[in-house]
C-alpha cells in the first residue's frame, strides 16, 4: 500500500472504533464524498474514485475531523446542571489552566489506545484535554468501559468432541468480555449550565451510563471544592421531566418513540415507530385520543429533526418508565443524545434544551 492508502486505512480504522457506520455515511455525504455499503466497501470506493495521493489524503484530514466531532459532540448519555453564572468566569479560568497529568490515555489522545494497554486502564475518568469554545470550556476525559457479548453456537456445527460433551444440548451460548474505551465529557458554559456527557456504547445499559456521568459529576465536584472553594450544593441537577409535553406538542420536528399512561384507565401505553421517517403523532390515537383523554402523562419521548443541508438526523431521547410518575422525586435526569455529527447539530439541540428548561424556571 502506498502511504496516502495507509493514511486513510489507518484514520477509517480510528474512526470505526468509535462510531457507527450511520453517523460516518451521514458524515461523508456531508461533505460529499463517495460512499458504498459500510467501512470497507467505501474506503475501497473512495481508492477507485479519487486518483491522486493529495486527494486521498485531503479526504484522511476530513475524516479525522468527522471522528474529533464524534468526540466533541457525538452520541452521549447527558446530564444538565446550573451554576450561578456569576462563578463561571473563575471556574473557567481555573479549569483552563488545569495541568493535565501524563496517562496512557493522554499519550494517544485523540485516538484510542491499545488494547493491551486499555486493560490495565481504570474505569474512573482521567482528564486528557481541555478545549476552548465560543462561549463554554471542553473537558474531555477517557476511562475504561467493558461489557459482555453474547454468541450462540449450534451444536451440530462443533467439533466432535464438544458434540460428544454437549450432545444433549441443541447450542451452546459464550459470554465474550469486551473492553473499550470511553470518551466523556464536561462542558461549562457562560450561560451557568454544565452538562455531563458520557460517551453512549449501546451495548452498555443506562444504570452503567449513570454510573460513568455520576463518575463525571464526582470530578466537578472536586474542582468545585479543590480549586474554587465552592460547596457541592452550588451545582443544582435539572430534572428534564417539563420537556416531555413541550416536545410533544412542539410541531417541528417527528416523535419517533414514546411512553405515557392512558390517563383514567391506568392504562400504559409505549410505542416506537419501526421508521423514523415516521412520526407517532400521526398514529390515530395521537389524533384523537391525547385531546380526548383527561390526565394522560408522558414518562418517556424520542424525537428526530431534520437540518437542512445535512445527511444526518439529530435525536433526543428522554428515557423514562412508569415508575417516573409514579415517584414525583425520580424525575427524569438523563437526555440520549444521538445523530449530532457537527458542533452545529449539537448545539441546537442543546439551546432547544436550555430553552425549555429556563422556560420552566421562570414559572417556578
Amino acid at each position: 500500500m502506498s502511504n496516502h492508502e495507509v493514511v486513510l486505512a489507518e484514520v477509517f480504522e480510528i474512526a470505526r472504533s468509535h462510531m457507527s457506520w450511520t453517523s460516518m455515511r451521514a458524515a461523508l455525504k456531508d461533505q460529499n464524498i463517495v460512499i458504498s455499503i459500510g467501512w470497507d466497501k467505501t474506503y475501497k470506493k473512495i481508492l477507485e474514485s479519487y486518483k491522486k495521493p493529495e486527494e486521498i489524503l485531503a479526504i484522511a484530514e476530513k475524516v479525522k475531523v468527522i471522528y474529533l466531532n464524534s468526540i466533541w459532540y457525538g452520541n452521549k448519555v447527558l446530564r444538565i446542571g446550573k451554576i450561578n453564572p456569576k462563578y463561571i468566569p473563575q471556574i473557567m479560568t481555573s479549569l483552563e489552566g488545569l495541568k493535565i497529568q501524563d496517562s496512557e490515555f493522554k499519550k494517544t489522545f485523540p485516538y484510542p489506545i491499545d488494547i493491551t494497554t486499555l486493560k490495565q486502564c481504570s474505569i474512573l475518568p482521567t482528564l486528557v484535554h481541555i478545549k476552548k469554545e465560543t462561549d463554554s470550556l471542553l473537558l474531555i476525559f477517557c476511562a475504561k468501559r467493558h461489557y459482555f457479548e453474547r454468541e450462540t453456537f449450534e451444536i451440530d456445527a462443533l467439533t466432535d468432541s464438544v458434540k460428544k460433551a454437549f450432545g444433549s444440548y441443541d447450542s451452546l451460548v459464550a459470554l465474550r468480555h469486551v473492553e473499550t474505551q470511553g470518551f466523556d465529557t464536561i462542558r461549562i458554559s457562560s450561560d451557568g449550565y454544565v452538562e455531563f456527557g458520557a460517551d453512549l456504547i449501546d451495548k452498555i445499559g443506562l444504570d452503567d451510563h449513570r454510573m460513568f456521568i455520576g463518575n463525571l459529576i464526582g470530578e466537578f465536584y472536586g474542582y468545585m471544592k479543590h480549586l474554587l472553594k465552592l460547596d457541592d450544593n452550588e451545582l443544582k441537577i435539572i430534572s428534564y421531566s417539563g420537556l416531555l409535553q413541550k416536545l410533544y406538542s412542539e410541531e417541528d420536528g417527528r416523535i419517533v418513540e414514546i411512553g405515557h399512561d392512558t390517563g383514567t384507565t391506568g392504562g400504559i401505553v409505549e410505542e416506537k415507530m419501526r421508521r423514523k421517517t415516521m412520526d407517532v403523532r400521526d398514529e390515530n390515537f395521537h389524533k384523537g385520543g391525547m385531546e380526548a383523554s383527561t390526565g394522560v402523562s408522558l414518562f418517556s419521548l424520542g424525537k428526530t429533526w431534520t437540518v437542512a443541508g445535512s445527511a444526518s438526523e439529530p435525536e433526543l431521547l428522554l428515557p423514562g418508565s412508569i415508575r417516573t410518575l409514579a415517584n414525583n422525586s425520580q424525575g427524569t435526569y438523563e437526555a440520549i443524545l444521538k445523530g449530532c455529527i457537527t458542533q452545529a447539530h449539537y448545539g441546537w439541540i442543546i439551546s432547544k434544551i436550555k430553552q425549555y428548561l429556563d422556560e420552566d424556571s421562570s414559572k417556578k
